[in-house]
């Protein structure tokens, strides 16, 4: 997956983003709901999981589902749509503060910081409403058959027929009681926000949490002492106490948030990001060479043949076998009670809701005792090294960051303000962070009102007569903008500027920093223990202690009983030879002379051999010429040995001698493969040490551009989430994530390693005597090939030193001006313009090709090699194309799934729409009737109606208002079309046949239809040219409703065969209680 890349940036990423956030927060273990409907399971589950509030469904269908959700009383899910008017609720008031009257309760300025919104949205939003239901933008009599029509007008039909919530809606609109209210801007505002008054608009620039911000804790800093209201709206004590009258109050329960590496409810998170760090580098410097032990060790009764099959040593490999798994058990839980000892007790006082001033300081104390004892110690063992110094610095670090935390526990917020240098000193632990997050909810809401207003283009109705017709048509019909995203100086840059967070914001976890703050770790140590090793073998080069050791290694890696195989097969040779040389040149046995003859030839001529012992009984030398000469077969070796040791042959000094020949030849044989030469070891140690460094460098510099990358394309739907089949494989075993800690951290290390080392094998090989021949004909071989014959014609030729021979050859069959002419000549894109020609050229290449592919399948291998090694380390990125690496139900390399689940949990908790969802469902179970009403959602769904039309189609509602809605537009669009000159079902007539009598009475929409006409009636003269593509503009708005009409069905049956997704203890939903309407 490439870091690079382009991302869309307009309405439809925007939907994208919101189907996304819709398949994190459903919990249903089956499959995700492709209609986005959110249930009370699901908003039980993340109030849980990221606030640890206890709450049961029940409690949160009657009051968050009811209140919040603006539909149908017995609705028990919260669909997309109703989604959306939840996150536009602090932008709904701010428009209320900026875009009312001043005289207005509801106006008023905007605490400084505080993004504004987009400039008279509220007032374009009502300008559309009364237009399409209307046909003017002028303040209509706010009554029940108003509203009414408007719910028709966007398909609400139950909604339309709901008299009671009518009555609500007009009063929330008209709070002073007025007899006659209009739904002018100040009513349409008033019903917008008359219900969430609780929220305050300067959560957005607090440095507190959510939490914070609902139950008003002490962590507020803007609680000031006395009881004056400032302009800005900053909180009083007696505010405090007012809201907490009208508060209901909220059951919780513990979740260790020191240590909540998921959700990320820690106070300081460089704090666990650098004990992670230092508890790693700790463990290995003083404590993970004790843990290492030798299996063979604990089995000594058993030797180990190294030469011989298993069944041989059976015994052996069965007790270490034994003993390896006791080993494994016993370093896991050892190395699990270090982690949660030191990681669980030195993060105490790191919990974000911590008030406890002592806590702090037991972290702290925790964090002495790791790293000074074991540094003081040290010494008297084996020394201070790199990763000893490491450890100490690291935790003087995390020391003095549990110093932050107890410094902003003791002092009060108030305190800490008045101070900016400190304020600035103690960012990290006081939640600059949340800060940062809930500004980018903002920002993104922001932006997401801009595109749909950009979607909608100018305030025209347009030929489609309804703003909400041409909002669908301009949205279909709209291809996103791109801008350029990712990639490694973009990523870098956004990082530096905090952008990343309060822009985009994008959450990194602890796990993921702490893994790659490893690896720069690792880089630092490959670097200098590469250094290290070179320099101690360049020190080692030139000693006899060094050939010694590549001999014993010689010796060992080639068997020994084959040693003496040859032994005994020179022997064989000796022992032949001299039977023949006895038999033929000697004598005869069975002449009477032949011993003495023997004895005197073998004592003039031997050195040392024959002992030239009279004494010995050399009859044996008969038997023994006889047994060989006659059949060699008859006597074996050791009987042959045998006869010429009672002959009086020293055996002994014969094996010796030839033994000593064979470790001659072998020593001349390790001295010739020796390297010659320094500079054949220099060169290769220095660039494999170079290439494992900027391996281990390159991994840990890109890992959080690959990491913002792909969660930058799952918000815009470039990795589909909620319409992928494959997404809820990411939902299962969410527990894998722990390996992702120690994957980094060895990944990074194994690959600079593997790569290093296997570039180095190549550097020497191209520089050992050895093998130099043959490399010099490879590398002549394929320079050959690049300069002279490169087929493809790539861009490589042009720096060929050779272009006047490349041209003299005529264009060989498989030169560069060959493949020029054939491409130029014979191809027009994938087409042949000279068939014929071009068969010909093709065979003559493809043959020309053949002998030559050996050459291009070993650079081939040699680079996936290279990649596969650098792939280690890349658990952020598959190596493998998707579905190519599955085989069956085993997935060869599930790391990349592991990590997008990591992924996908923290986007969970902490995406910024998440965050701004879960707000609104704290602040409905902290204030219940206070906050959120089924009057104000109402009329924040249909702000969402006008905005973002497009929406309808994951509005949940009965399946005939689609039907209703489609049937309203065109009826709308025939009444518009009607008004300039023709009808649709009759054919091209006559205005003044049209347009009937004005009589007394009527209905007031054939009074405005009356009077529309009348005014154009004059002026349609100049109109008739238009006329037919207008008829064509209606034929075509006919089919789309057929079109429609079909996806409805589709919808439907889609619907129908979608898993419900209620929890274990909730009875499923009847399929005929809910439907997808388009």
């Amino acid at each position: 997956m490439t870091i690079h890349f382009e991302r869309p940036i307009g309405a439809s990423a925007d939907l994208h983003e919101l189907e996304y956030i819709s398949a994190l927060h459903q919990t249903c273990p089956k499959q995700v709901r492709k209609n986005g409907s959110i249930t009370a399971a699901d908003i039980r589950m993340l109030l849980t999981s990221r606030y640890g509030v206890v709450v049961d469904e029940d409690t949160i269908k009657t009051t968050v589902m009811s209140g919040l959700g603006g539909g149908d009383s017995e609705e028990e899910i919260v669909d997309l749509m109703e989604v959306v008017s939840l996150l536009l609720i602090p932008t709904i008031l701010k428009c209320s503060r900026v875009e009312t009257d001043k005289k207005s309760p509801l106006s008023g300025p905007l605490p400084e910081g505080v993004l504004p919104p987009e400039p008279d949205l509220m007032k374009r939003i009502l300008k559309m409403i009364l237009e399409d239901v209307t046909g003017d933008a002028i303040p209509k009599r706010l009554d029940k058959e108003l509203i009414a029509r408007i719910f028709e007008a966007f398909g609400e039909m139950d909604l339309s027929r709901d008299e009671e919530l009518h009555e609500k809606m007009i009063e929330a609109a008209n709070p002073s009681g007025c007899k006659n209210p209009v739904l002018d801007l100040e009513a349409f505002a008033n019903g917008l926000v008359q219900d969430i008054q609780e929220y305050d608009l300067k959560n957005e620039i607090r440095s507190t949490t959510n939490f914070d911000d609902v139950l008003l804790t002490r962590n507020m800093s803007e609680i000031v002492d006395d009881q004056v209201v400032e302009p800005s709206r900053e909180l009083t004590v007696e505010d405090v106490k007012e809201k907490n009258k009208r508060a209901t109050p909220l059951s919780m329960e513990r979740t260790a948030q020191a240590v909540d590496s998921t959700s990320g409810n820690y106070r300081n998170k460089y704090l666990l990001i650098m004990l992670v760090s230092t508890v790693i580098i700790t463990y290995f410097a003083y404590w993970y060479h004790r843990t290492l032990f030798d299996t063979s060790e604990m089995c000594p009764e058993y030797v180990y043949d190294y030469y011989s099959p298993w069944t041989t040593n059976t015994g052996t490999i069965a007790c270490e076998i034994f003993f390896s798994i006791l080993s494994w058990l016993g370093t896991f839980f050892v190395f699990s009670l270090f982690g949660l000892f030191f990681v669980g007790l030195g993060s105490v006082g790191n919990g974000v809701s911590n008030t406890r001033v002592w806590a702090p300081l037991v972290g702290l104390f925790i964090v002495v005792l790791l790293v000074v004892p074991a540094y003081l110690g040290s010494e008297n063992v084996r020394g201070k090294g790199l990763l000893d110094t490491a450890s100490l610095l690291m935790g003087i670090v995390v020391m003095l960051l549990h110093g932050f935390n107890f410094i902003v526990v003791f002092l009060r917020p108030q305190t800490i303000e008045k101070y900016p240098r400190l304020k600035r000193i103690l960012r990290s632990s006081r939640l600059a962070d949340r800060q940062d997050m809930k500004r980018a909810g903002q920002v993104k809401t922001n932006r997401m009102v801009k595109n749909a207003l950009e979607i909608r283009g100018s305030s025209d109705r347009g030929i489609l007569g309804s703003h909400f017709a041409c909002g669908l048509h301009n949205f279909a019909a709209n291809i996103d903008p791109v801008e350029q995203f990712g990639g490694f100086r973009w990523t870098w840059r956004k990082l530096m500027d905090n952008s990343i967070v309060d822009t985009y914001g994008v959450w990194f976890s602890d796990r993921l920093l702490s893994g790659n703050i490893c690896q720069y770790i690792v880089s630092i140590y490959v670097l200098l223990a590469g250094i290290q090793f070179s320099l101690y073998v360049l020190e080692e080069y030139s000693k006899d202690d060094a050939k010694s050791y590549v001999h014993d290694v010689t010796q060992f890696i080639f068997d020994p009983e084959s040693n003496q195989e040859m032994v005994e097969l020179f022997l064989a040779n000796f022992t032949g030879l001299l039977a023949n040389y006895l038999g033929n040149d000697v004598g005869n046995c069975s002449e009477a002379d032949f011993p003495i003859d023997a004895v005197e030839t073998f004592c003039n001529y031997s050195s040392g051999i024959y002992s030239c012992d009279q004494n010995a009984t050399i009859d044996y030398l008969c038997s023994f010429s006889n047994g060989v000469t006659a059949d060699q077969s008859q006597l074996d070796v050791s009987q042959q040995l045998a006869l010429l040791a009672a002959s009086g042959f020293n055996v002994s000094a014969l094996e010796e001698a030839i033994e000593l020949s064979l470790e001659e030849a072998g020593n001349a044989s390790v001295d010739s493969l020796y390297p010659s030469s320094e500079y054949m070891i220099r060169i290769p140690l220095i660039i494999g040490t170079a290439t494992a460094f900027l391996t281990s460098v390159y991994l840990a510099v890109t890992f959080l551009p690959s990491t913002t990358s792909t969660i930058l394309r799952l918000r815009c739907g470039q990795i589909p989430t909620m319409a992928n089949e494959e997404f809820n494989k990411y939902r299962c075993a969410p527990d894998q994530v722990s390996v992702i800690l120690g994957s980094m951290f060895w990944g990074c290390f194994l690959s600079s390693i593997l790569v290093g080392g296997f570039v180095g094998v190549l550097v020497f090989i191209s520089l050992w005597q050895a093998t130099v021949y043959f490399i010099a004909r490879v590398i002549a071989l394929f320079i050959g090939r690049y300069l002279f014959l490169d087929s493809k014609g790539s861009k490589y030729t042009k720096f060929s030193p050779f272009p006047f021979l490349c041209r003299s050859l005529g264009g060989g069959l498989d030169s560069p001006v060959y493949a020029n002419r054939v491409q130029d000549h014979f191809y027009r894109g994938m087409y042949r313009e000279r068939p014929a020609a071009a068969n010909i050229s093709l065979v003559a290449l493809e043959w020309a090709n053949f002998s030559l592919s050996v050459g291009f399948i070993l650079v081939r291998m040699i680079k996936i090699i290279i990649a596969a090694c650098m792939f280690i380390g890349r658990i952020d990125t598959p190596l493998l194309a998707p579905k190519v690496g599955k085989i069956g139900g085993l997935e060869l390399d599930n790391y990349p799934t592991i990590f997008m689940k990591d992924l996908l949990q923290h986007e969970a908790h902490r995406h910024p729409y998440l965050d701004t969802l879960s707000v609104m469902y704290l602040y409905k179970l902290r204030y219940r009737d206070s906050f959120g009403s089924k009057a104000g959602s109402s009329w924040r769904l249909l702000f969402v109606y006008a905005l973002m039309p497009w929406m309808h189609k994951y509005r949940i509602q009965v399946e005939n208002d689609m039907g209703f809605l489609l049937q309203g537009i065109v009826e709308t669009t025939r009444t518009r079309l009607s008004c300039v000159g023709f009808a649709i079902s009759d054919g091209l007539v006559e205005l003044d046949d049209e347009i009937p009598e004005s009589s007394e009475g009527g209905d007031d929409g054939s009074k405005i239809f009356r009077k529309e006409a009348s005014v154009t009636k004059s002026n349609c003269t100049h109109l008739e040219k238009e006329n037919q593509e207008l008829r064509n503009q209606v034929a075509l708005l006919m089919k789309k409703q057929e079109t429609l009409t079909e996806t409805i069905r589709t919808l439907e049956g889609a619907i129908g065969s979608t898993p419900d997704c209620e929890s274990k203890d909730t009875e499923e939903e009847s399929g005929d209680e809910k439907e997808q309407r388009p």
